[in-house]
């Protein structure tokens, strides 16, 4: 699937995302009342909700896409990632013993 390219995990890297899927092919009563929640209550798939670090109670939610075709959602998903917030960066700080300033 176009999810799984290099491209679009590419994105999600930079984002700091972490990915998850739920499988809904057998009973799976956890994600139902996820997909549930985030009204997609016909189980619809494919579905995509991404949650911002910054507001993660507001998710964006990606559906109506074919996923086996890269035009139809690229742009949709690209525009919700670039809303999100980059994650934060490491600084590192070199660390002395008091002993070498002296």
């Amino acid at each position: 699937m176009v999810l799984d390219t290099d491209e679009v995990l590419d994105r999600f890297k930079a984002k700091g995302a972490v990915l998850m899927r739920a499988d809904i092919t057998s009973a799976n009563p956890p994600a139902e009342s996820l997909l549930d929640s985030l009204g997609n209550t016909g189980h619809a798939i494919p579905f995509l909700a991404v949650f911002p670090a910054d507001r993660p109670d507001e998710p964006r939610t990606l559906e109506d896409f074919n996923p086996f075709n890269p035009g139809d959602y690229r742009s949709r998903l690209f525009k919700i990632l670039d809303e999100c917030p980059d994650p934060p960066k490491v600084q590192t700080a070199q660390v002395r013993r008091r002993s070498e300033y002296e």
